[in-house]
């Protein structure tokens, strides 16, 4: 059973795939990076089948949401990391949080993150914000980085779909749900995310 799944749902991003893959390669923990095309048109689906040590699964364009959903199916990791396919890993990132989550037995393990541009220049960086109530600091309190800067035990989350009718929303929705059912949280005191605007 591999330490970390990583979903990374995708739908014509090919120029900018390859070195979210490439960021979540070389770890130490054992890493499962499944790859779900949502239906690109852009040759992704063609590129994915010329790649190595990937999970590749395919659908119609049904959405992110329901792509992520995919890939959790999927999934065989103890622990689960979201990334989407135009941001990158911090490197080191996965190792540190996955030691952190064995550590402390964590079935959340959050992080901050850096914001960087199309030319993977540092335009902000936000470490973890401490707070003393994790759904607050959802609701947005303060500021409650990026979930793909999160690492999530896979048992945790597993009743806790990416819900569709939210569209961008989705993802604040998956961590305040995430968040209402009083998880142990483990801080990891660095960067989890490079995260493209």
């Amino acid at each position: 059973m591999p330490d970390v799944s990583i979903i990374i749902p995708t739908y014509n991003r090919l120029w900018s795939l390859p070195d979210s893959i490439l960021s979540c390669q070389y770890t130490k923990c054992a890493t499962e990076i499944i790859v779900v095309d949502d239906g690109s048109t852009d040759g992704t689906w063609e590129w994915l089948q010329e790649q190595e040590n990937l999970v590749c699964l395919r659908q119609e364009n049904w959405g992110k949401c329901w792509a992520a959903n995919r890939g959790f199916e999927h999934a065989t990791g103890k622990y689960i990391k979201f990334l989407d396919s135009d941001d990158l890993l911090a490197k080191g990132s996965i190792d540190e949080q996955f030691e952190l989550a064995e550590k402390e037995n964590s079935d959340v393990v959050v992080s901050g993150y850096k914001l960087i541009n199309n030319h993977l220049k540092v335009i902000k960086e936000q470490l973890w914000i401490e707070s003393d109530d994790f759904i607050a600091q959802q609701l947005g309190e303060c500021d409650s980085s990026h979930y793909s800067s999160y690492l999530f035990k896979k048992t945790f989350i597993a009743d806790n779909p990416h819900r569709p009718d939210y569209a961008l929303r989705d993802e604040r929705l998956f961590v305040l749900e995430t968040a209402i059912k009083n998880p142990k949280v483990g801080v990891h005191r660095g960067y989890g995310l490079l995260h493209r605007v």
